[in-house]
């Protein structure tokens, strides 16, 4: 048979006729099932399978102009999706096709809390919470205070030292960003942070001494 997909993951083909069979269209249900349109097509037309018209008005059980009733009373995609058993992607494609403008993420999300479906608990209250730290690609922790995240080497300078300079960084002595004790942290003209003409030297040095003095610490042990 023409057309014949490659190798690739397995379809599952008794449940890729079932969902075409419930009004998705091929590309629906390729999106569901994690495969592209021209491999739904083969299989269905392998076991005999009536193509459909791509014709809204020929689909069958889930109309688009009934999703689209569904968003306008102030469900989301990702509520009318799991509603109906398809993707949320299926969803915008549809109010797509009958010209319906959907909302912004702000505004979902103030539609969802005057019906009382977000999850507005903060802090440790919030399903998501981590333990209020957190850390960036750089290396760089972050601690919640007082419901924001900040950076913690530099809370915990200005907490000791006050309001830090305008123009000014919090330099990690040793290099490790990680390492946010008050004597690992120092202020400096953001201009002066040359890792080639100040830091590196500073940073070889100071782990030279903190592995002399750790050293020393275990022979007293």
């Amino acid at each position: 048979m023409k057309g014949k997909p490659t190798v690739g993951t397995p379809v599952d083909v008794p449940k890729c006729i079932e969902l075409y069979n419930s009004g998705l269209s091929m590309s629906e249900t390729g999106r569901m099932m994690g495969h592209c349109h021209g491999v739904i097509a083969y299989h269905l037309k392998r076991n005999n399978i009536p193509i459909r018209s791509q014709r809204i008005s020929q689909r069958k059980r889930i109309e688009s102009e009934d999703i689209a009733v569904m968003y306008k009373t102030g469900m989301s995609a990702v509520e009318i999706a799991k509603e109906l058993g398809i993707t949320y992607q299926c969803v915008y494609d549809r109010l797509a096709e009958v010209g319906v403008k959907t909302r912004s993420r702000q505004d979902q999300i103030k539609m969802m809390v005057s019906r009382g479906t977000y999850n507005i608990y903060k802090g440790s209250k919030n399903k998501l919470w981590r333990g209020g730290c957190t850390v960036d690609k750089n290396g760089y922790r972050s601690i919640s205070i007082a419901g924001i995240y900040i950076l913690e080497h530099r809370y915990v300078w200005e907490q000791v030292n006050g309001a830090l300079p305008e123009g000014y960084i919090v330099h990690h002595l040793n290099g490790i960003k990680g390492d946010n004790r008050i004597e690992n942290l120092a202020a400096m003209p953001r201009k002066n942070h040359s890792p080639k003409l100040i830091t590196e030297p500073y940073k070889k040095r100071i782990r030279e001494l903190e592995a002399e003095l750790n050293k020393k610490l275990k022979k007293r042990v």
